[in-house]
């Protein structure tokens, strides 16, 4: 968490920057490129980190068939960024879109490269290594990427950063790791990790390709402008996603991966942590929609201001995704694939289907459908947690009370702030002001309804969290 949060602050800094210099339409474009790399760079990597981590996967021949897998599967999507560049400019009459999407040709190829080196770091847990990887390397793209921003290069900079970033990253995680590849075989794609891993990268496609789904139909029907102003909006929901989910669903795909399929313990593990992450990401997220009126304007400019409302309604996401993050780690270690990927395909057709409306009406309709979807995910998800991992619906809502209870006070707590103080106080002062009162409210009563018993092992476990967060802390 603190190596994604350090990467991810540099990146806000810049994308902050960016937006007062840059436009929507600006904005949109770039989005409208992310939709291939991110779809590209999960297709190029299929599903072997994943794989990699269970301890049946663990040897050098496996590790050499995934590395050459991965490798062969990156010219792909590579090679179609290098087709589609000049189209892609000549329909959004974007030269420098053609630029842009050169340029990403080479961040799918490096990093495959380095996706099999990432796993034998994940097996290690040697995640403060990939945190320091991460926050170094992102930290110099993004001073790179700074200083061609200033200098006029605009929406390229962004590139280039990422590009600077997969560079660097791919050669710390093999001078960090002692294995290296051997020969190319001819039945690399006849071998366990080509088989297995297209389960794995089939369900963690379908969930991105949802999400892309919307971006891309909100570009093509709304326009680059529209999409520009959801992406920006999503900063706020990614601040959740890159620095807290994405890192601790790292840990326990792990961790989950070496439990193996006992039940009783994947069914612990998954709860502990899914407490974890609902703690932090309601009040982050219900928080940021309640003081985006103004947040947004103060951090991007007077030109956001669309995107007020549609921070609001992804803001509802917070007390919705909490249930999901863990899903997919849990169900495949209990060898439950054919669930993700049943469960992805559903989610994809409801995604479609509510793109397509949404899209057709407006673009606070999309942001409506996005928070529709993932509760009907939520909702599928909980069923298949009862039959499978043995978890009864109370036992969830027992688990999620405390952080969902605590997140209502909050938000009373802030209304009531701005009614009394939103008339005397400057933009900044009040931001300041509700912020401070979320904060201390939320954690308030979270320590106040541990202490009397309310939810009982709630600060037991933050506890073990800051200890394992701050191992040094520990008496």
């Amino acid at each position: 968490m603190a190596g994604s949060g350090l990467q991810f602050l540099a990146l806000f800094i810049l994308l902050t920057y960016l937006t007062r210099v840059l436009t929507p339409r600006d904005f949109g474009l770039m989005a409208t490129l992310a939709i291939g790399l991110d779809l590209g760079l999960r297709f190029a990597r299929w599903g072997q980190i994943e794989l990699l981590q269970q301890p049946q996967n663990r040897t050098d021949a496996i590790r050499n068939h995934a590395f050459w897998l991965t490798m062969i599967l990156a010219c792909g999507p590579a090679l179609l960024f290098v087709l589609a560049a000049w189209p892609a400019g000549q329909y959004f009459t974007s030269p420098e879109l053609t630029i842009m999407a050169y340029l990403c040709a080479p961040i799918l190829l490096l990093s495959a490269a380095g996706s099999t080196a990432e796993a034998i770091l994940r097996n290690d847990f040697r995640f403060k290594q990939l945190a320091y990887r991460n926050t170094i390397c992102t930290l110099i793209g993004g001073a790179v990427a700074l200083g061609m921003a200033i200098d006029g290069f605009g929406a390229k900079a962004l590139i280039a950063q990422q590009l600077i970033q997969a560079t660097l990253g791919t050669i710390w995680v093999w001078v960090a790791v002692r294995w290296r590849p051997r020969h190319l075989s001819t039945s690399v794609f006849r071998e366990e990790p080509a088989r297995h891993g297209a389960a794995i990268m089939v369900g963690s496609l379908l969930p991105q390709l949802i999400p892309r789904c919307f971006d891309l139909l909100t570009a093509l029907i709304l326009g680059p402008v529209a999409l520009g102003i959801m992406r920006v909006a999503n900063r706020f929901t990614d601040f959740v996603g890159q620095v807290v989910s994405i890192p601790l669903i790292g840990v326990a795909n792990s961790q989950m991966a070496a439990i193996g399929s006992d039940t009783i313990a994947v069914r612990a593990s998954y709860l502990r942590l899914s407490r974890i992450i609902a703690t932090i990401t309601c009040p982050v997220l219900i928080g940021t929609g309640l003081v985006a009126q103004e947040a947004v304007p103060l951090l991007f400019g007077i030109q956001w201001l669309p995107s007020v409302p549609i921070v609001k309604t992804l803001a509802l996401l917070g007390v919705i995704i909490p249930v999901s993050y863990y899903f997919a780690a849990a169900m495949i270690a209990l060898d439950q694939r054919r669930i993700v990927l049943r469960q992805s395909i559903w989610d994809l057709s409801v995604g479609v289907v509510a793109a397509i409306i949404a899209v057709n009406i407006s673009l606070q309709a999309v942001a409506w459908a996005i928070v529709i979807r993932c509760a009907y995910t939520s909702i599928c998800n909980v069923i298949d947690l009862r039959q499978h991992l043995d978890l009864p619906v109370y036992s969830l809502v027992r688990h999620f009370a405390a952080p969902y209870v605590a997140v209502a006070i909050m938000a009373l707590s802030v209304i009531a702030t701005r009614h009394l103080f939103g008339n005397s106080l400057t933009d900044v002062e009040l931001l300041l002001l509700l912020s401070a009162t979320g904060a201390i409210v939320y954690a308030a009563t979270i320590a106040a309804g541990a202490r009397v018993g309310v939810w009982e092992g709630h600060d037991l476990q933050i506890g073990r969290f800051m200890a394992a967060v701050l191992p040094e802390q520990q008496p």
